[in-house]
């Protein structure tokens, strides 16, 4: 874990491993088609400590997923634990007319030292996200900055201990 550089991730503070400078280079390696080749997942698994990965690189399943729900507004954190001890963190959003949802992968960037670092992070996201949705006025903010505030509540409650 030492060999990859530290990052501070903004406003937290939290420190991350920066494993794009290593992702980098298998896709160079690799070229173009790097996502195809077995022998990249391969590598890229290898930073993380699998032996192995899913043809997509995604970990499946997640170690834990939490989840929060307003009306018709749904936030979620993917958390996935490597063999190496490394955390990695998705968030997904729905509303009735917009959302992202994604997996923890072996491609995804930075790698948590802890889960409760990974949590963290993701809480920050999702407030973030939902605050800029509840910003855009459209038919679900009121709903959007009601899950802001939830989990803005959850992510300062944390923080107390």
């Amino acid at each position: 874990m030492s060999s990859f550089p530290t990052i501070r991730l903004e406003p937290s503070g939290i420190e991350v491993l920066n494993l794009e400078p290593a992702q980098n280079a298998i896709r160079a390696k690799y070229g173009r088609s790097y996502h195809r080749s077995r022998d990249a997942l391969d590598e890229a698994a290898a930073l993380w400590g699998f032996e192995r990965t899913s043809s997509v690189g995604i970990w499946s399943p997640c170690d834990d997923v939490l989840e929060w729900r307003v009306g018709r507004c749904s936030a979620e954190i993917r958390l996935g634990r490597s063999p190496s001890g490394l955390w990695s963190m998705t968030t997904c959003y729905a509303t009735s007319i917009q959302g992202q949802t994604c997996a923890p992968s072996i491609w995804n960037p930075v790698a948590f030292l802890s889960r409760d670092d990974a949590r963290q992070a993701g809480l920050e996201y999702l407030v973030e996200t939902l605050r800029g949705i509840a910003a855009r006025r459209q038919s679900d903010a009121s709903i959007a900055q009601k899950l802001a505030d939830m989990l803005e509540a959850d992510l300062w409650q944390r923080s107390l201990f």
